[in-house]
This record gives C-alpha cells, structure tokens and sequence, in this order.
C-alpha cells in the first residue's frame, strides 16, 4: 500500500488526507473539551507526520492542576481523549488504518494514564473506556452537506 490506504470501497486515500483527518481528529476533540490549541499541521515537521499545536498542558500547568486529583483526573481524560481522536477520526472517516502515525500518540495517552493509575488493570479499563466515549464523541452524525 505504500503512501495510500483504501477504504472499504476501494477508493485510494492519499497519505496527507489520512494525515488531515487524524489532526483534525485531535483539534475537534480539544474543542469538545473545552481546550484551546495552537497551530494544526499536515505538513511533516520533526519526525512527525503532522501535529495540533498546544493541546497539552506544559509542566507548570500540569503542577498546578495535581493539587487537586479530580481537576488532574478531568485534565488527563480530556488529553487521552485528545490523543485518541487523530487514530478514531482517521478509523471513521477512511475505515480500516494502520497504526503506523499513531503510535507516539497512543505512547502519551498511556503515560497520562500512568500518572493516574500504576495498576495495570485499572490503566486498562480506564483507557479503553476512554477510547469508547472518544470514538462516541467522533461519531455524531454530520448534519450538513460539508460532510458529504
């Protein structure tokens, strides 16, 4: 398959539409979570093959929010959530991908969930709970012809 993808009808997907979908996955789900963002890219940059600039909280941020558990627990979802949404808008729009892109993302949605939860098991429910309500968020049906 190289650079391309086909979609279940056999349509050949090119690579910087596979890239468009993922990002804009990211930006909307920071928008239905209530987060800003910088700049979004489809254009590969630093090793990647784009990005949504700013979504993450930096380090002071990220200290400040741990003083309480449940303001750091609401923060964490919304950024695994984020993570997840490039893979699931990719999965929806295109239907079967690989996971090759999206590996880095799927890295930092685990070890956000790390900070929350050392036991595996409770990771595990935890993110695949997630996975679900980001791919339920993703799946709104389009009520405009700008989704046709």
């Amino acid at each position: 398959m190289g650079q391309n993808t086909h979609q279940d009808d056999g349509r050949r997907i090119p690579r910087l539409e596979r890239i468009a979908y993922h990002e804009a996955g990211h930006a909307v789900l920071a928008v239905l979570r209530g987060r800003s963002f910088g700049d979004v890219s489809i254009e590969p940059s630093g090793g990647v093959a784009g990005r949504v600039d700013g979504f993450a909280l930096t380090e002071d941020e990220q200290n400040e929010i741990a003083r309480t558990r449940r303001r750091l627990e609401r923060h964490v979802r919304s950024e695994i959530m984020i993570y997840y949404a490039g893979h699931l808008a990719e999965s929806i729009r295109i239907g079967k991908v690989t996971l090759r892109g999206a590996e880095a993302d799927l890295a930092q949605a685990e070890q956000m969930a790390k900070r929350l939860y050392a036991d595996e098991g409770t990771r595990g429910a935890f993110v695949l709970w997630l996975w679900h309500l980001t791919r339920e968020a993703l799946e709104v049906p389009c009520v405009s012809e700008l989704c046709a």
